[in-house]
This record gives C-alpha cells, structure tokens and sequence, in this order.
C-alpha cells in the first residue's frame, strides 16, 4: 500500500512540474495581439526594423517624392515617436451634436505614423498598420504631411505636454490633429497648399497656433463627408479612394 501511495506521489510531483513547466513556456511564448494591444515600442520596434528597407526604396525612386533633398545622406534617417491615428466615422460624425467633446467621435485605428526624422526634421511618414495583429510597416511618403506636422510639434510640442493626437476623416480626404490637453472641443485641420477643412483659403501656410473647435467645422465636415459617400453619377460608386 506504502508503494501505491509513494508510486501516486511521484505520478503527483511528475504532474506539478509538467503543469508548471507548461505555464513558464505559455508566458514565455509571444501571443497574437490585437492592434489595440501594441504599444508605442511595438511599433517604433517594427517601424526601425524595416526603415532601412524603404530608405533604400526612396533613394531608388528618388528622394524628393519622399521629403529628402538629392546629395543628403538619406540613410542616417531615423524614426522618431510614433502617433495613433484616429478617426471619425460617418456614423459618429452625423451622431455628433454641438457641445459633445472630440472625443466622443473619435475612434482608435490599427494604424499608427512614425515620423522619419534627419537633420532635425521630419521629413516622412512610416506607416505601420496592425491589422490583423501582426505590427508592420507598409509604406513611407506623405511628405506634406510630415511638413506641416513639423510646425504642430513646434507650436505644441510633446516635451511640453501637449498629446498631440492624428486624427483622418478617410470619407472627407482630410486629416486633423487634436490637443486633448487644451480641451476636449479642438480639432484643427492640417492645411495644405493654403487650404484647410473649415478655413478660408489662403496665401502661405498656417502655424496653427489658434486652435479650432470641432463644433465650427462640423457642419461642413458632415458635407464633405455626405458629398464623397454620394453614389457618383457616372459610376454610381461612392467614397473616396
């Protein structure tokens, strides 16, 4: 009976290290995250694992369309801190009414931006997209908006303790950034070429120094919106591409 009963006991103890040895090996494997689970290293990770790989690209295709300057050495670029960028629903924005804070329409992506960042400036933008959980950089460009982010980040910059957040209204072909540190009634279009969502158009550029709010523009964002969703007359397709 003694042996049944010490033979249990090393069936037991076999038992409590294969279970532990189990759990160690479960923590220690990498699970499959959804977006809303990376956090911002996760992307400058992805985002500087892959940056030499589309340096290489642009200076290929030429510089310039990616915001360098031909002779720079465009291989010392680095990535600088990532956004999230955010955005607003049709549905939300046409729930939206005069008084609701930003932040009431706004909604998390599984994309972010990584500033491309030489000589002390940026001059691209990384996307990384996490669809699907997998964290990966896609593609780098969008030129003018990595110039005008330069201006945002030096009238609001982040070591001050403004969170500058991106916000796209992919159904309107803008993009805008809010100041949750402000208030929760900002959301400043990003102007280009003199011209912004809600603004008069202009000569020159903007230093966005003036925050707009959200309930002075929300009607002609709803517009804007409205009029891309529309079916076209010639294809009877929608939305922006």
């Amino acid at each position: 009976m003694a042996r049944k009963v010490r033979g249990f006991e090393r069936i037991g103890r076999r038992k409590l290290v294969i279970g532990l040895g189990a759990a160690v090996l479960l923590a220690v494997l990498p699970e499959s995250v959804s977006a809303s689970e990376f956090r911002g290293d996760d992307v400058a990770t992805a985002a500087r694992c892959s940056l030499a790989h589309f340096l290489g690209r642009a200076i290929s295709d030429g510089p310039e369309k990616y915001g360098f300057v031909e002779g720079e050495r465009v291989d010392q670029a680095r990535v600088g801190d990532p956004f999230r960028l955010y955005t607003i629903t049709p549905a939300a924005l046409a729930g939206y009414a005069a008084g609701d804070g930003v932040s009431s329409v706004l909604t998390p992506t599984e994309t972010w931006f990584v500033p491309v960042v030489l000589g002390g400036k940026i001059r691209s933008i990384l996307t990384v997209d996490g669809t699907g959980g997998d964290c990966r950089a896609v593609a780098l460009g969008k030129a003018p908006l990595a110039v005008e982010l330069n201006k945002v980040l030096s009238r609001w910059p982040p070591s001050s303790g403004y969170d500058v957040q991106l916000v796209a209204v992919f159904q309107a072909n803008a993009y805008f950034f809010a100041i949750p540190r402000l208030d929760d009634r900002n959301l400043n279009p990003f102007v280009f070429e003199g011209k912004g969502l809600g603004l008069t158009p202009k000569a020159g550029t903007a230093d966005y120094s003036s925050p707009v709010e959200l309930e002075t523009i929300a009607e002609e964002l709803k517009t804007a919106v409205t009029e891309n969703l529309a079916p076209s007359r010639e294809t009877g397709e929608g939305g922006a591409r």
